[in-house]
């Protein structure tokens, strides 16, 4: 938990004045617009029920008198509230008991017009990060040209060359437990200025994620209406490259080579001596149970484990405790960015699992098509 010093002198540091980068916080420009009404994909319009399709339709001058709303809110950093007011909205999850709230996701519909200036913003913002090389190299969330495949071919290979090699890698899996609903706004807005994002583009994220509220929606009857207090803007546009800064500084805590993608962290050692792996991997997890002490997340350790890659049949017993004493639990496979990594290197488990669901979904087709 933070304690209150800790609060105090963060919201110090945010009320101190910080230099301007002008390129950023510049007035949006018509190209901007309508390259952003471009590349808008047809979803689900929130409470003021616009859809994309109206944008893509509108005449240049009206674009124009858009544009001037846009940059209004720029200058003056104040955002209309419906914009910050968002429907939730439960989706049953496939295969889960109907009775309990875990079951469902909660998928938020938010303003279209907010989301259209969300993208003009973001694409600054995208572009602010990358030229001043501010993302960690081993995030490959919500950047450009970087994959989950990114990941998954360098935890490949260093599995690959260490079994070669007769050695061994210890790799230790950390899932953030509702990571978007436990960011701090102090820490968030902090972690801005340091990474020298001031003005209007301070300003806008500052108030955008500020004074936030929601509905639930189940059929056509809405809930009362609540405020959210520490949860990112879920269902928004902003949102991801925001939450991806909040944890950009943790592969920086420890030494050992690590893959951070979105929330989804991992991070491994390799050698000959399981122990010292063991040993090395202990003192990186402590510094990553600091982290998220310090910036208020915590590890889920239900879906946190570890797993030793090694060719041995009987290896040396691993130990790794998590901050409040919780044993991480140690599998022989882990599902990570959508690959399942089996202790002894083979993806023969990963290759059934989907040769199944091919096999369900073309027996769907010959039911369909009426052949056997």
């Amino acid at each position: 938990m933070f304690l209150p010093r800790k609060t105090r002198l963060l919201r110090q540091e945010l009320s101190l004045a910080t230099p301007i980068v002008p390129r950023i916080n510049q007035a949006f420009t018509l190209k901007e617009l309508i390259s952003a009404v471009q590349d808008a994909k047809n979803t689900t319009p929130g409470p003021d029920y616009l859809c994309y399709e109206i944008f893509k339709h509108l005449s240049t001058k009206s674009l124009e008198v858009l544009l001037q709303l846009f940059n209004k809110i720029w200058f003056t950093g104040k955002i209309p509230p419906s914009w910050l007011h968002s429907i939730v909205v439960p989706i049953a999850k496939p295969n889960q008991p109907s009775h309990l709230p875990s079951s469902y996701w909660s998928i938020s519909l938010t303003s279209n017009a907010c989301k259209l200036f969300e993208k003009m913003v973001v694409r600054r913002l995208s572009w602010f990060l990358e030229y001043h090389k501010i993302p960690s190299i081993s995030q490959s969330g919500f950047r450009q040209r970087r994959k989950t495949t990114d990941h998954i071919l360098r935890i490949h290979a260093a599995i690959q060359k260490s079994m070669g090699n007769k050695h061994n890698v210890l790799s230790v899996f950390i899932d953030l437990e509702k990571a978007y609903d436990m960011v701090n706004k102090d820490v968030r807005l902090s972690k801005l200025l340091r990474y020298g994002i001031s003005g209007r583009m301070f300003r806008f994220i500052h108030s955008f994620l500020s004074n936030r509220t929601f509905q639930g929606r189940l059929g056509s009857t809405l809930s009362l209406t609540k405020g959210l207090e520490t949860s990112t803007a879920q269902g928004s546009v902003l949102s991801p490259i925001v939450f991806s800064l909040m944890i950009n500084d943790l592969p920086e805590r420890i030494t050992a080579p690590a893959a951070l993608y979105a929330d989804h962290f991992c991070f491994w050692e390799c050698g000959s001596d399981i122990t010292l792996c063991n040993q090395l991997c202990k003192h990186s997890l402590f510094k990553v149970c600091n982290w998220c002490e310090e910036c208020g997340f915590k590890i889920s350790s239900t879906k946190s484990a570890a797993v030793l890659f090694t060719s041995k049949h009987d290896p040396v017993s691993i130990s790794l405790i998590l901050r409040d004493g919780t044993r991480l639990q140690m599998k022989n496979k882990y599902k990570y960015l959508g690959l399942t990594f089996h202790r002894n290197g083979s993806y023969s488990k990963h290759v059934q699992i989907d040769a199944g669901k091919c096999r369900a979904r073309l027996n769907v087709i010959r039911m369909l098509k009426g052949t056997s």
